[in-house]
């Protein structure tokens, strides 16, 4: 083929290709003049492999036109830039040259400036801070019943200014409730502007700011009660040199009642709801002179505490409270408030002072008789220091500043050595254990005036207290054990102020108070203490160094879970068991026939505050902690056998121990021999009495080592039975048989015989080496 040919044919194939590009690019003339120039770009480039496909399918048709067709192509393409040109021109100059900035409808984000919450200043207004990224903000969702005028401006360095902190992104709002500043991600939240005395400001989160010229009421919900709406402008920044300006010409539509007071001052918040009063104590070490205010006018003055038995003459309790280190929340009855108010016949503006805060506020009740703080002042409040030695003021105090993990080791260790019991019950037991075999009651501090609380290693240290120092060092005991959470309850008695220590167990509440034992408490009311006022608690949590409290008044009821109220036969036999396995003497049932007449006795009663009779030990039983029980009665037991008979104990002899209630005492007594004693039964065949005592197993001589007598309490041993032979230096009758297997015999009669030497009620004793082993009541015989 010639060099000629080739190039025919190439510029055939040209012409068909520039054939393809002209069809294409006259239909794009066609359709679409108004397109924007990226609109005009896009398609090509997302159309490349369609159209070089279609190239490969339509490769020969209409070659012909293909010059033509680039022509008016080529004009399209002119027209179509031009046209654009000029749109941008027209959209460019309308943008910059309009005399008023437009407020772009896209959403506009808010970035956060700072983390910290606002500080009021007296006098001036409160402030908070939103920067944008962008020189305009969006306004969306406009409320269309009500008439909102924006504008862009420049701060003059005089005008006071709104500002708004959040520590995350976060919607703006700049007008009337339902007028927002959107972003796309945050819950859209709501503002109100007014001029009545409470005013409604900007705010996030469902908290409202109210504010007067020298104040902010901040209140916490996410809808405005009616309030008057005036047409005056609040300035607000956003950027530095850029502000939004709102006139608004229409009331707000509440749907739900909200608070109405809501005053921030920084360190301390105070709002209002619809049956109470809160302050909340942030930030700030929460000691309790912090934890009250005083509402004063012409010397008169109301104090709110946070404490069950405040010395002032007026005084309103709160009705729940939460303290930690740095923060507290205090709630007071509104109602109560208002009655102490209008008691006092306040009628006109009155303070309300916050040591907390540092500040005095002045306050009225307004036409809807809601407390209404106008503004607030600074001052300097001088508290006395506290001096640890002497005491703490409170158990806010004391708990806060001395409950770390320093004294909670230190506790621990002393208390329960190496290691913490498995069973709460033995935690709880060995608590109380040792605060009985520890401490003392303090009767000369209880007799001083003014008197503080001690903290727990100053207790263990002095080995001494008042009911105070006990509640406080029983509670850091239990907690440091895990123990959580511990109450201290708080009540007054027919003889003054007490505090003991409570604990939840099996739904119910047990009651630790200086002594022995753990006691339920319906029978800690019912036998121990005379309550005579409300109860009021303060509830204890602590975890690696750090207690928080709850200060409540005491309202539940807790059922008794056992009624009897004595000590059962089964925790009887447990003691026995321990006492045996801790001497290594043995249990003699034969004893118990002698142990009402001799042996060691001790009473015991329940410690009482305030009753006038003795109430017997026992009566504070409960199957719950039967085991401690029955390891703390046998301990007394032991005791009485190592004072009375510790030859026994030497031995190994036998012993037999009963528990019985006698008056207003229960009775623990104790009886024991240094041998081991024989079976020995008894039998009336007609009017033989046959004794059998066994001593197959022992070395005895059953002539000279086997007494027996006839004894009353009155005449002590008065007659005696003797072997056929033999006789006593008393009244005596020989026995019808006294076999070497000891089986004696003898007959009624001659029993009856003797009674005219014993007064009194007689028991036919035996003897074994002249000790008591066995006694019969004659009375029994008929």
């Amino acid at each position: 083929m010639s060099i000629l040919t080739r190039y025919r044919d190439n510029v055939m194939k040209l012409r068909e290709y520039s054939n393809l590009i002209d069809d294409y690019l006259c239909s794009l003339s066609l359709q679409g003049i108004e397109s924007t120039a990226t609109e005009y770009e896009q398609p090509i480039g997302r159309d490349i492999n369609r159209i070089s496909v279609a190239y490969e399918q339509d490769r020969y048709s209409k070659s012909r036109d293909i010059p033509q067709k680039i022509q008016r192509a080529s004009l399209g393409k002119a027209i179509i830039i031009v046209v654009i040109i000029i749109i941008a021109i027209a959209i460019y100059g309308t943008i910059k040259f309009s005399p008023q900035q437009t407020i772009p409808s896209t959403p506009t984000s808010i970035t956060p400036i700072s983390t910290k919450t606002i500080s009021p200043i007296e006098t001036q207004t409160i402030y908070n801070t939103y920067t944008t990224t962008l020189d305009t903000l969006s306004i969306g969702e406009i409320d269309t019943t009500r008439s909102i005028e924006t504008s862009s401006t420049t701060i003059p360095s005089t005008t006071q200014k709104t500002t708004i902190e959040e520590t995350r992104m976060a919607t703006a709002i700049i007008s009337t409730p339902t007028a927002t500043l959107q972003t796309p991600s945050i819950t859209t939240t709501t503002t109100s502007v007014s001029t009545s005395p409470l005013l409604t400001t900007m705010t996030t989160e469902t908290q409202f700011y109210t504010h007067t010229t020298e104040t902010m009421i901040v209140e916490n919900s996410s809808t405005i009660t009616p309030i008057e709406i005036s047409t005056e402008t609040i300035t607000t920044t956003l950027v530095p040199t850029t502000v939004i300006q709102i006139n608004e010409t229409a009331t707000s539509t509440p749907t739900i009642y909200t608070p109405k007071t809501y005053l921030d001052l920084d360190t301390v918040i105070l709002y209002e709801n619809i049956s109470d009063f809160v302050i909340e104590i942030r930030g700030i070490n929460t000691s309790s002179n912090k934890l009250y205010i005083e509402i004063s006018y012409n010397n008169q003055t109301i104090y709110l505490h946070a404490l069950g038995f405040p010395r002032d003459e007026i005084a309103i309790i709160a009705q729940y409270a939460f303290v930690n280190k740095t923060y507290a929340k205090l709630i007071f009855p509104l109602d109560t408030i208002k009655r102490e108010v209008y008691r006092l016949n306040i009628s006109s503006e009155f303070y309300i002072i916050l040591p907390m805060a540092n500040k005095i506020c002045y306050a009225n009740l307004n036409n809807e008789e809601f407390l209404n703080i106008t503004y607030c002042k600074d001052v300097v409040f001088i508290q006395p220091p506290t001096t640890p030695s002497l005491g703490y003021p409170t158990f806010y105090d004391v708990i806060l500043n001395t409950f770390n993990e320093t004294s909670m080791n230190i506790l621990r260790k002393s208390v329960y050595r190496d290691s913490l019991p498995n069973d709460t019950r033995w935690i709880i037991w060995n608590a109380l254990t040792w605060i009985n075999n520890n401490i003392e009651y303090d009767r000369a501090k209880a007799l001083s005036p003014s008197t503080g609380i001690y903290d727990p290693l100053t207790t263990m240290k002095l080995g001494k207290g008042i009911c105070s120092d006990y509640a406080v060092l029983t509670s850091a005991i239990l907690l440091s054990a895990n123990i959580n959470p511990v109450y201290i309850l708080t009540f007054n008695t027919s003889i003054g102020l007490h505090a003991a220590v409570g604990i939840e167990l099996n739904n119910t509440l047990w009651i630790l108070d200086q002594h022995l034992p753990v006691i339920e408490w319906d029978d800690y009311k019912q036998y121990v203490v005379n309550i005579t006022s409300q109860i009021y608690v303060y509830r204890i949590w602590y975890s690696h160094g750090t207690s928080s409290i709850e200060f409540y008044r005491m309202d539940r009821e807790y059922i008794d879970t056992y009624p009897i109220d004595a000590i059962d036969q089964r925790a009887i036999d447990i003691v026995m068991d321990i006492v045996s396995r801790e001497t290594g003497m043995r249990i003699s049932r034969e004893l118990s026939t002698v142990i009402h007449i001799w042996g060691a006795s001790l009473k015991l009663s329940l410690p009482i505050i305030d009753r006038d009779i003795y109430v017997p030990l026992d009566t504070a039983y409960s199957p719950i902690f039967k085991e401690q029980w029955s390891v703390w009665l046998a301990s007394y037991i032991i005791d009485l056998l190592n004072k009375y008979y510790l030859d026994c104990i030497e031995m190994h002899g036998s012993f037999w121990a009963t528990i019985y209630r006698d008056s207003s005492y229960t009775v623990v007594k104790i009886y024991a021999v240094p041998f081991q004693v024989p079976n020995t039964i008894y039998k009336l065949y007609g009017d033989k009495l046959y004794i059998e005592i066994n001593l197959s197993t022992y070395i005895y001589d059953p002539i000279n080592d086997i007494q027996i007598f006839l004894y009353t309490d009155n005449s002590g041993y008065c007659a005696g039975i003797a072997p056929p032979g033999y006789g006593y230096s008393i009244p005596y009758i020989n026995a019808d048989k006294w076999y070497d297997n000891l089986i004696v015999i003898v007959s009624m009669e001659k029993i009856y015989s003797l009674k005219q030497y014993c007064i009194g009620d007689i028991y036919i004793v035996i003897s074994l080496k002249s000790i008591p082993i066995y006694a019969i009541p004659i009375q029994r015989l008929g």
